[in-house]
């Protein structure tokens, strides 16, 4: 079953998805008009962000993962409405 939720964009990092066990995959869609940057990683740093989600982008988890991702904007506008499956 898909869940849909929705995070507010934030010049602090955030968490786009808690941990889950059962998640088959995942899709975020950049509903900001800015660059969300997400990462695995705790405290990471947007100049080294692996994942760069631009305006009004889709990004498709690449892999199998089930642990926590996070996220930071350029600018606090906007959310991200993350489908998990």
């Amino acid at each position: 079953m898909a869940t849909m939720t929705a995070v507010a964009a934030n010049t602090s990092q955030v968490t786009l998805q808690a941990a889950n066990s059962s998640r088959k995959g995942l899709v975020a869609i950049n509903q900001s008009g800015s660059t969300m940057n997400i990462s695995t990683v705790n405290s990471f740093s947007k100049a080294n962000a692996p994942n760069v989600v631009g305006p009004g982008a889709k990004w498709v988890l690449p892999a199998p993962y089930t642990g926590i991702l996070y996220a930071v904007w350029d600018t606090a506008t906007g959310q991200v409405v993350v489908t998990e499956v």
